[in-house]
């Protein structure tokens, strides 16, 4: 691979300060007795080979718990990956966000079908147009019609003020009085609907965003890895990576560059490791320890016209993106953001669970080019799905 490693990552970024080397981590252990253990770690090895930084794969199935590493979290302090390395999750944060809202719902907390302007202070309500007739349900599921905050203009902000560090409300302005269609008619993605569904969660409880999260989710699965907290820079985790050409050639992403390009919200706002995510993914598809059936019956309704081909999603529930691959059928999301890439499926019909982490992402997200989520989508979890899916 031909990794370029420096902290100067685009001229309107500016110059970030150097940073230590990423920490060792408390070592998570798995079943080292795994019947396909041998497999998994040369598939990951050889996709990672020559191509990524580094990845952190899971795979629970009939057979057991296994997890694998491969390449390093640290290039220039050349810090070999290691399972219990946390990374950003990104737009996952969005699954966990849907389960905190069905949550709420089925204690009768709030309304999934009640207009939003009502949990909305009144100069926010008046800045998202069609607030007195759009739900949480259209926030979760992306058909509000609510544009989302990062177009050109967001990242061109960030570029042009080195430093800056974005909050809601500067996404809620990019948007005011913006609409895309008339609310429920058409499905488009877009992250300032997390941004609202984290305010009606905090208009119904009384409680910041954080503390719902903690207390309703964090704590009761024992997440210890998992943490939300926005407008300040994770602790222990990974050093992400941005392939800016397409050429394997490997820049850092810099923390100011991070909290200037991605706002850390109810939209993006988790760091985790595989681990945890399996246990969130289980404890959500497998149990009826988060929502009861007919609320998981609710999350996997997919919203109207919401397939999408560059993530290969065929739908869009509540917060969950549904797939359908030559290999199998599963649940779940992903997440990119500057300098990572996440996944997390979930199988029914197998029962298998996959999780991947990766401290890589391209500034193009194609799915026709040399980007790392080209790769990821075309090469790495189809390789990861064959071996734990198909028999042998």
């Amino acid at each position: 691979m031909r990794r370029l490693v420096v902290a100067l990552v685009l001229a309107g970024f500016g110059c970030a300060s150097p940073r230590p080397a990423v920490s060792a981590c408390e070592p998570r252990t798995a079943d080292p007795t795994h019947a396909r253990a041998a497999l998994y770690q040369r598939t990951l090895d050889e996709q990672v080979a020559g191509r990524l930084p580094g990845a952190i794969a899971l795979i629970r199935d009939a057979d057991g718990l296994w997890m694998g590493a491969s390449g390093e979290v640290d290039l220039a302090h050349g810090v070999s990956a290691q399972v219990c390395h946390r990374m950003p999750i990104a737009s996952m944060t969005k699954t966990l966000v849907a389960t905190v809202a069905l949550i709420l719902e089925a204690r009768g907390v709030l309304s999934l079908d009640a207009p939003i302007a009502g949990h909305l202070p009144a100069e926010v309500a008046e800045a998202v147009a069609n607030s007195d007739r759009i739900t949480l349900r259209m926030l979760l599921n992306h058909t509000s019609g609510v544009p989302s905050y990062t177009n050109q203009a967001w990242y061109l902000r960030s570029i042009d003020n080195p430093g800056w560090v974005p909050t809601e409300e500067d996404a809620l302005s990019a948007i005011r009085g913006q609409s895309l269609f008339e609310p429920g008619t058409a499905h488009r993605y877009g992250s300032t609907n997390y941004i609202l569904a984290g305010r009606v969660i905090e208009d119904a409880t009384g409680r910041p965003f954080e503390e719902v999260l903690r207390d309703e989710l964090l704590d009761p699965l024992e997440l210890s890895a998992t943490s939300y907290a926005p407008g300040v820079a994770y602790e222990d985790i990974a050093q992400g990576y941005l392939d800016l050409y397409g050429d394997e050639r490997y820049v850092e992403s810099s923390w100011d560059d991070f909290l200037a390009s991605t706002l850390r919200s109810p939209s993006a706002g988790v760091a985790t490791d595989v681990l945890d995510l399996m246990r969130f993914m289980d404890a959500l598809f497998r149990t009826d320890a988060l929502l009861s059936a007919r609320s998981r019956d609710e999350m996997l309704t997919e919203a109207i016209d919401s397939a999408d081909p560059k993530h290969s999603a065929v739908g869009y529930g509540l917060g969950v993106e549904h797939y359908v691959w030559p290999e199998g059928e599963a649940w779940g999301h992903s997440g990119s953001l500057f300098g990572f890439e996440s996944y997390a499926h979930y199988f029914p019909r197998e029962d298998v669970t996959m999780v991947l982490l990766v401290n890589a992402s391209s500034l193009s997200d194609g799915v026709d080019d040399h980007s790392v989520h080209a790769h990821l989508i075309g090469s790495v979890l189809p390789a990861l799905r064959r071996a734990a899916l198909v028999p042998r």
